[in-house]
């Protein structure tokens, strides 16, 4: 069944594909925003720890608020990619 094609698939064969790409996607998409929530956390937590110690240089400040920003950028991809991924009305 990997390489048939979709007319040679019965309604309930093509359905049953249906329903499991969609689980997949919506697994790697929730997988994804898992992950960039543990980055935020983490990029969260080492500001934190650096503003506790003595003073920091000033590119570990731009960096960390760049990481800041990459984060929320890919938060907002991550929901909108889990959205899409369980409503196809979304897209």
């Amino acid at each position: 069944m990997v390489n048939a094609n979709a007319k040679d698939l019965t309604p309930e064969q093509l359905a049953h594909k249906m329903n499991i790409s969609k689980a997949l996607r919506t697994t790697g998409q929730a997988i994804f925003l898992a992950l960039t929530v543990l980055f935020g956390l983490l990029v969260l937590r080492l500001a934190r720890r650096l503003r506790r110690t003595t003073p920091t240089p000033l590119y570990s400040g731009r960096v960390l608020s760049m990481f800041g920003l990459v984060a929320i950028m890919l938060a907002v991809r991550g929901i909108f990619g889990v959205l899409q991924a369980a409503d196809y009305s979304v897209s």
